[in-house]
């Protein structure tokens, strides 16, 4: 709670976090009423908590402690989403920082926030798949473009592969999305779908060249970089699991794996939101590494 009153954003967060305990008690109530699977609701509204969760906590429990299991699984999503909402630490010195009124790093943090917001609602609002991709991939493609105004310290080769393979993957992923390029008959089908899934592969090259620039980046802490750096390899291994290769992993692992990618990335996005706020200049990490954070 002391760190809570420091943050720009305080109010917000509790408000959120309330609304959001007081949306799953109705919706638990609800379907208990209507007779249905209180359980299942929960595993979906703790969603991407619980998808981890799920695989991590052995099978066969009895009732009171798969009750206790979704009891602590709502309480780390609910942290999750204080995290997302808080904002940065509010220190005296922000006011008079030199990034206050940049338009471009209020763009990329807002753009940032979004994401990390979206990744929520993409759970709770029953919207088609195709829509939540397309919706996702708009705005990460927005990021991908945006992103590169706001680092110092990456030349220009650097920044036009990252801008590159980013809006490539971006484009792939909208592809695969709208299955446009999949109507092919026969081979050619099954051949355009693998070249559209390397394609979108280049989405995680692009995240791994954001971090690589973070590195460089003062204004970064070494836990947003180290975030980012098991956002980009777990991603990858259960994107290539879940499309390239079959080493005999049933399928829920290969879920969990990419939900546990969706999870870091939450906290990557935010961090990396929270480090780019006013008074974080080149020389600020010192600085981040003395307040706790998420």
């Amino acid at each position: 709670m002391h760190v809570l009153r420091r943050r720009r954003f305080r109010q917000a967060a509790v408000q959120a976090v309330v609304v959001y305990l007081l949306l799953v008690l109705l919706l638990v109530v609800q379907t208990l009423s209507a007779g249905g699977d209180a359980i299942a609701a929960l595993r979906r509204l703790t969603f991407p908590v619980s998808a981890v969760v799920g695989f991590v906590v052995p099978a066969g429990l009895p009732p009171v402690a798969v009750v206790l299991v979704l009891a602590a699984t709502l309480a780390a999503q609910a942290w999750l989403i204080c995290v997302v909402v808080r904002g940065p630490v509010t220190r005296p010195e922000d006011a008079d920082a030199g990034t206050a009124g940049d338009p471009r790093v209020r763009v990329v943090r807002w753009s940032l926030y979004s994401l990390a917001a979206g990744a929520f609602l993409s759970h709770l609002v029953p919207l088609p798949y195709s829509v939540v991709v397309l919706l996702a991939t708009l705005l990460q493609g927005w990021v991908m473009m945006r992103f590169p105004d706001v680092l110092r310290r990456t030349g220009r080769f650097h920044r036009t592969l990252m801008l590159s393979t980013g809006l490539i993957g971006a484009g792939a992923t909208c592809l695969r999305a709208l299955d446009i390029a999949f109507v092919l008959p026969g081979t050619a089908g099954a051949m355009a779908l693998t070249l559209v899934k390397l394609v979108q592969f280049l989405g995680f090259v692009w995240l791994a060249f954001v971090v690589a620039a973070q590195m460089r980046e003062r204004r970064w802490s070494t836990l947003t970089v180290l975030l980012g750096w098991i956002s980009v390899l777990v991603g990858a291994f259960a994107f290539c699991l879940d499309n390239f290769f079959d080493f005999g992993i049933h399928e829920p692992p290969v879920f969990t794996f990419g939900q546990l990618h969706a999870v870091v990335a939450i906290l990557w996005e935010v961090r990396s939101a929270h480090e780019l706020a006013p008074g974080r200049t080149e020389d600020g990490r010192a600085a981040l590494h003395k307040t706790p954070d998420a």
